[in-house]
């Protein structure tokens, strides 16, 4: 015995679907909120100090997310304080930081070039580990440098009227 199901039942179980999953997906969409968020958004972190000096006792969780909040505070204050001592000397060093950045991009992009051509021409399993290697540097480098500059272009944001 066969049951199907009419239209109107499809589109009720479909939209039980959507309400379902989609939920769950942007659950899976928020960037998690970890030492590196925290220094690239500082008004967040305010927040979350103010959260973590109100709550009394805390759980091993609550303990440890407040001990990363408490440390990203210590460290955008030592950098707010710098930008506050010599404003022209810290956008010198974002400059610097942002050249830096940008050398280290092309050598990324050399070093996957490089790997790639190895890849395509059979090179053997030590030349390519080498190269795959040098790339994984390379492409980590560049991402911790370009964090760096997020953070001091965040300090800076913090002055700014908006």
């Amino acid at each position: 015995m066969a049951c199907f199901l009419s239209k109107s039942d499809m589109t009720i179980i479909y939209r039980i679907f959507i309400l379902i999953v989609l939920p769950l997906l942007l659950i899976g969409c928020k960037e998690k909120q970890s030492y590196s968020y925290y220094m690239r958004h500082p008004l967040e972190l305010k927040g979350e100090i103010t959260e973590c000096q109100s709550i009394l006792e805390k759980t091993k969780e609550q303990a440890a997310k407040c001990e990363i909040i408490m440390y990203a505070a210590m460290n955008i204050t030592a950098l707010v304080n710098l930008q506050q001592q010599d404003p022209e000397k810290f956008g010198q060093r974002i400059l610097e930081a942002q050249e830096n950045y940008a050398k280290l991009k092309l050598t990324e992009r050399q070093a996957r070039n490089s790997l790639d051509e190895l890849k395509n021409k059979n090179a053997p399993p030590a030349e390519l580990r080498t190269a795959q290697d040098d790339f994984y540097k390379a492409k980590k480098a560049s991402a911790d440098q370009l964090q760096e500059v997020k953070v001091m272009l965040a300090v800076v944001g913090l002055g700014s009227p908006e």
